[in-house]
């Protein structure tokens, strides 16, 4: 007897989301060479590693919310300003986590306010919506305590200084059943006035 088959409706899969901001392609050069260090000296293991990106937050969401919830972030964008990241050395957390702290938290703060705003009235799945209002960097995680430890010593001194502009966010999603990330939009901040949005989104 043959075994029952079974369907997905696309509409009802369970995505997992990340809505991040990624530094420029120089700062992340400078990361990735100080995480090869990481693994050659440390033996710290590619899963351990980060992307070396800034969460803004995350969350799970039923696919047939996605039209409406790409429509939300825009309009979060829409209404934010371009603003400037200032790294300033490490931080670490938990005995199990190393990051690159940002200086100026205020702007990053802002954004997610708006984000939280937009999405308010959405109705999340799986994951529930993790707003991110202490950001920074991560460069590794789930490491052991003797590991951290032996890291942690030779960077809470170092110097890992770095700035860029923020002109954009990126939306990120895990389909069920993958194990990466795909770029799923990606929304300029513009800056523009309230009058000036919705004249957009109603014309």
């Amino acid at each position: 007897m043959k075994s029952p088959i079974s369907y997905t409706i696309p509409s009802l899969s369970l995505h997992k989301y990340l809505i991040i901001v990624k530094p420029p392609e120089q700062i992340l050069d400078r990361i990735k060479r100080l995480q090869k260090r990481w693994t050659e000296t440390y033996e710290v293991k590619p899963f351990q590693l980060q992307s070396g990106y800034l969460l803004l937050c995350r969350f799970g969401m039923y696919a047939a919310m996605e039209e409406r919830l790409l429509r939300k972030l825009h309009y979060a964008a829409m209404e934010c300003a371009p603003y400037r990241i200032s790294i300033d050395g490490f931080f670490g957390l938990g005995e199990h986590s190393i990051g690159l702290k940002v200086a100026n938290m205020a702007p990053v703060k802002q954004i997610n306010r708006l984000i939280q705003m937009q999405l308010s009235g959405m109705k999340f799945a799986g994951d529930r919506p993790y707003y991110n209002h202490y950001p920074a960097i991560g460069l590794a995680s789930r490491l052991s305590p003797i590991m951290f430890r032996e890291i942690w010593r030779q960077s809470e001194h170092r110097h890992f200084n770095a700035a860029f502009t923020a002109d954009h966010m990126m939306v990120l999603r895990k389909a069920p059943h993958t194990a990466h990330w795909s770029i799923l939009d990606r929304f300029c901040f513009e800056n523009l006035p309230i009058q000036s949005k919705q004249g957009v989104l109603f014309a």
